[in-house]
């Protein structure tokens, strides 16, 4: 008989206390999630420089691909016109439904990116006007892009065939993360080393 109090005692101990904490439980607030990087705004800020806006570009990117729900019935560039660029490939036959799709929001980025190293360099220059000059300086900066060494417009090409643009620099390739720097003139009497130092590790008066 006493074993038999002890043992209900016993659970009507657990049962309150398993009340308690389911209790406790529903009364505490929900855990905070972590602020998203906003997906809205300037993909590049005034006097930001090229490793600070890396940094920010691809965290905003990477969480706007996770983030969004894609329209595969819109786009921002012409699937056919992609399609007809990877047909141009002899070795390319047949091409598969979603791989113009992947393509098309490749460029969006790549497009992207460039367009605002560009920026750097013409804010560089205290310009709010983006030149071909700017894009051919943010290309020659960086191996990264030099698949386009031959197809934009450099040093004396440009003056050549009667552009009335400012003529794009020579050439002057470094890594971004330190490479070797070649001989280079911008016209403003800095150097090659001035302008690397300026556009790439952010520590001329330009970039802040």
């Amino acid at each position: 008989m006493l074993q038999h109090v002890h043992a209900q005692a016993a659970a009507q101990h657990q049962a309150a206390v398993h009340a308690q904490q389911l209790q406790a439980a529903n009364a505490a607030p929900p855990p905070q999630q972590a602020a998203a990087a906003p997906l809205t705004g300037p993909l590049v800020h005034p006097h930001q420089d090229l490793n600070d806006f890396l940094e920010s570009f691809w965290t905003r990117q990477m969480d706007g691909v996770e983030r969004e729900t894609p329209d595969f019935k819109t786009y921002n560039l012409p699937l056919a016109r992609i399609k007809k660029v990877m047909k141009s490939d002899e070795e390319v036959k047949m091409i598969s439904a979603e791989a113009p799709i992947m393509f098309s929001k490749a460029c969006e980025i790549f497009i992207s990116e460039l367009t605002c190293r560009a920026w750097l360099v013409a804010e560089g220059h205290k310009r709010r006007t983006l030149q071909k000059s700017d894009v051919a300086a943010a290309i020659a900066f960086s191996d990264v892009f030099d698949f386009l060494i031959d197809i934009v417009p450099r040093d004396g090409e440009e003056a050549a065939g009667g552009g009335s643009a400012p003529a794009a620099p020579a050439e002057a390739y470094a890594d971004d993360a330190g490479g070797d720097v070649y001989d280079y003139d911008d016209g403003e009497g800095r150097d090659g080393e001035a302008l690397y130092s300026e556009y790439v590790q952010g520590e001329g008066e330009a970039f802040g």
